[in-house]
């Protein structure tokens, strides 16, 4: 039981609300301009819509007579349109006629006239003639469709289709849209008679069962297509698409790509990494363990299996759960070679510190089995991970932690979220479940395709610069997933002889950043990795010659499977593989330790805990999030407090043009003139929404977004619910500049801040995760009396504003200079006159 627990944090004003407004009230430059010139800007889209519709009939000609001909509804037409998304919304399309396919950067959009431009020449023509305004908003659109190359196809398939030959068969990821968005299952209000509720439910059924007749036509539409070059293997149903693997001929590719108007994806299927093989063993350990409690929680690892025998792992071990998924093998045991993997990820979960080598062990959790990978650490091609997903959840289901330490062997792509990663999303938005996922290793030694870390240094890019200036070194998918926490690794110790010189050792600080570990940031500019851990570091010569090897110095001690391996323990492998579980294993305890909190609340307290390198703490840049996300982790910052540390809390859900708004009253003695020391301020915001597939940026992949915004020094909650209230109406979804707002007061030095060249670091912003850390150091005679926090909700696609999204926020105060003798926790916690929560003592 935690000595001193989090406190809960004072909501001291009520949930406001701001209007926004429909358009900006300063129009862009382009669209005033449009205004100015309605002739010319009519005139310029009817052309390039005239000249579409002759490259759509060139199109439909190189199919005419094949059996794909039938299939093709030659009155929709795919269209790459431009808008000003400042003023226009995305769904406002539909009153042009055009379905939305997928959004795209810097406001160009995939769509499909489902009129063959009717709608759309119509608007036009109104907009000639001075009767409406809202084509002002549209840019641009494209005259052709050679764009859908560019657009659709992945860099991989762009710079190797012209080498393909037609009747190459290739094992295809295809995404196809389906834009009809369906509210939440309506819930009864309290109050609402069971007529005007049976009512609501007969209008949301009636939307449910449209959405449904057009996916399976479109679905069944599709399936004839393919079958005229090949097969689909398994389908994924996403609220606004569906993923598709399928094995299809090139000709089948191409024809699909430039005369199917719902395709706004395709890739070749992403084949997961390999495994570093071990090389030295340790003797087992000594050691009683004892079984986990029956409440306790559980960790499903889903990987190569387990060897569940292991004296090391058997106590812990969920027999009646473990399931194979892997098709023509049934076992669930680990047969990876070299050690096995799944059992060094499930003893990484159990001993994330070390393994005793004597004494008394009371495991904290359950360990549950979900074997994917064959014998040769593979994933199957007839699997197609969106599903296995899925069903993994299901059957493992109410189990709420997964750890998953298998990636792609590439860096994840920028233009769409992943199948697998939005399948993710889609499970941790539908439940209260969490994955922990680690973000994928570079190979010591490259295959074609796959640079690794030699072909690196030998081409001349040196350690640590490769991971920061190589694409190859992104986060591999499915570690750009909005709502998992992706793990990184650091170095574990350091090495030198006169021949070899561990990777870390040469970077000059402790810890280093793994020389195999992927770096972010993720898509749209998100914080990836969330946080790291120890996952090792490895050796090479030094002088000319790049060997690069596994040593048990800078290797965690690792639980082996004997079934390829002579012993049951080995510092001999490292790996993103073996950082995951370690935060796997804090995500259990804070289950086992905060029973009525969701998984929301445990994946921000593990960000909040998380602490960049001494460093990097104070003056932290672009290159140390991308290598580090937040930092290591801390289970002691995660579960408890000390008289030098205080943590708040709140939970709540919240909806778009809503704020909720805290406050912190900070006690004189902490801040009183002439105190000379240190006081760092904590805050993350972590909560999720429903995602969509098709479009971008995380302000509208998302259904609502939220941000936080806190007061400035010396601001009274007053004047800082006006401020917020202001510039939320101002320009609702966008970010005031600095100085748009009276200067009155001084702006707290958070080190990330709402854009990217406010806070000290550049290029990143808070609110493009979903994860939202920041901190700020300042001298404790400098401190604000109130601190105020405001959770701020903004429309993200939906057209819902009623539907609300979890989240957790979290604030802490840390006194930085251990000589002083102030006791913060209780200090806070008087100021605010704040019971201590009642805790239920458990064991962990």
């Amino acid at each position: 039981m935690p000595t001193l627990p989090h406190l809960p944090l004072p909501q001291r004003a009520e949930r406001r609300n701001y209007q926004g407004s429909a358009f900006p009230r300063t129009r862009s430059t382009r669209t005033q301009g449009n205004l100015d010139n309605r002739r010319g800007h009519s005139q310029n889209l009817r052309r390039n819509i005239a000249n579409l519709r002759v490259a759509w009939a060139t199109s439909l000609q190189d199919i005419a007579g094949l059996p794909i001909e039938a299939d093709i509804d030659q009155r929709i037409i795919p269209i790459l349109l431009k808008i000003d998304s400042a003023g226009l919304l995305v769904d406002q399309l539909r009153g042009f006629g055009i379905e939305v396919i997928s959004e795209e950067d810097e406001g160009w959009i995939i769509g499909a006239s489902v009129d063959a431009f009717n709608k759309l020449l119509a608007k036009i023509n109104r907009f000639d003639s001075a009767t409406n305004q809202g084509t002002a908003y549209l840019w641009e659109i494209d005259s052709g469709i050679g764009w859908k190359r560019e657009y659709v196809l992945s860099a991989d398939l762009q710079q190797k289709l012209d080498n393909l030959s037609d009747d190459e068969v290739l094992d295809l990821d295809i995404s196809i849209a389906c834009n009809i968005h369906v509210p939440d299952k309506p819930i009864r209000n309290e109050g609402e008679t069971q007529q005007r509720y049976d009512q609501r439910m007969e209008r949301w059924m009636e939307k449910v069962n449209k959405r449904d007749e057009v996916q399976d036509a479109r679905m069944e539409q599709f399936s004839r297509i393919v079958s005229h070059y090949g097969s689909i293997i398994q389908t994924f149903d996403y609220s606004d698409s569906f993923g598709i693997r399928a094995k299809i001929l090139v000709k089948g590719l191409k024809d699909i790509l430039y005369n199917y108007p719902y395709v706004f994806e395709i890739q070749e299927h992403d084949y997961l990494e390999g495994i570093f093989n071990a090389v030295n063993e340790d003797g087992v350990a000594q050691v009683q363990i004892n079984a986990p409690p029956n409440d306790a929680p559980k960790v499903c690892i889903i990987d190569s299996g387990i060897m569940e025998g292991h004296r090391l792992l058997n106590p812990a071990i969920d027999h009646l759960a473990s399931k194979n998924y892997v098709p023509g093998e049934d076992t669930v045991a680990d047969h990876a070679p070299g050690g096995g993997h799944g059992t060094r990820v499930a003893g990484a979960a159990l001993y994330p510190y070390d393994i005793p080598a004597d004494g008394n062990i009371n495991l904290p959790f359950w360990i549950q089995n979900a074997r994917i990978l064959n014998r040769r650490a593979k994933l199957s091609d007839n699997i197609f991970l969106p599903n296995l997903m899925q069903q993994i959840v299901n059957d493992f289901s109410p189990t709420k932690i997964y750890n998953l330490s298998v990636s792609s062997s590439a860096p994840c792509q920028t233009n769409h979220m992943s199948l697998w990663a939005t399948a993710i999303d889609k499970l941790m938005w539908e439940r209260d479940i969490l994955f922990v996922v680690a973000v994928g290793n570079l190979f010591k030694y490259g295959v074609p395709g796959r640079p690794g870390i030699h072909d690196f240094i030998v081409g001349g890019n040196a350690y640590p610069r490769y991971l920061l200036t190589e694409r190859y070194c992104r986060v591999a998918n499915p570690a750009q997933s909005s709502f998992a926490l992706s793990v990184g690794s650091v170095t574990i110790g350091e090495y030198e002889d006169d021949d070899r010189i561990s990777f870390g050792k040469t970077f000059g600080n402790y810890p280093a950043p793994s020389p195999f570990s992927r770096t972010g940031p993720g898509l749209w500019g998100m914080i990836k990795p969330d946080v790291v851990e120890f996952g090792g570091d490895l050796v090479r010569e030094k002088g000319q010659r790049v060997n690069i090897i596994e040593h048990h110095t800078t290797s965690p001690q690792l639980v082996k499977s004997i079934e390829t391996s002579q012993e049951a323990l080995g510092k001999d492998s490292v790996g993103t593989s073996y950082a995951a579980p370690k935060v796997a294993h804090i995500a259990a305890v804070l289950q086992h330790t905060f029973r009525t909190e969701s998984c929301l609340f445990h994946r921000g307290l593990i960000v909040q805990s998380a602490r960049l390198p001494d460093y990097a703490l104070h003056q932290p840049g672009e290159d140390h999030l991308r290598h580090f996300g937040y930092g290591v982790p801390s289970i002691f910052r995660a579960l408890d407090n000390n008289t030098r540390r205080v943590t708040l809390f709140a939970t709540g859900s919240i909806n778009a043009k809503h704020t909720d708004i805290y406050t912190l009253r900070i006690p004189n003695q902490i801040r009183r003139p002439g105190a000379d020391f240190q006081v760092m301020i904590e805050v993350t915001l972590s909560y999720k929404a429903s995602p969509r597939r098709t479009r971008k940026r995380t302000s509208s992949y998302l259904s609502t977004w939220l941000d936080w915004k806190s007061s400035k020094l010396g601001e009274s909650l007053d004047d800082f619910t006006r401020r917020v209230i202001n510039v939320a109406d101002e320009q609702e979804g966008e970010i005031v500049e600095a100085g748009e707002w009276e200067e009155e007061y001084t702006e707290i030095p958070w080190k990330i801040r709402e854009r990217g060249n406010w806070g000290q670091v550049q290029t990143f912003k808070r609110q493009d995760s979903t994860l939202q850390k920041d901190w700020a150091i300042l001298e404790a005679n400098a401190l604000p009396s109130e601190f105020n926090l405001a959770v701020l909700g903004h429309r993200g696609w939906s057209i819902d504003l009623e539907q609300e999204v979890p989240y957790a926020l979290f604030v802490s105060l840390e006194i930085l200079n251990p000589e002083i003798g102030i006791d913060i926790y209780n200090a806070i916690r008087v100021e605010n006159e704040i019971e201590i929560p009642v805790q239920v003592a458990v064991q962990v």
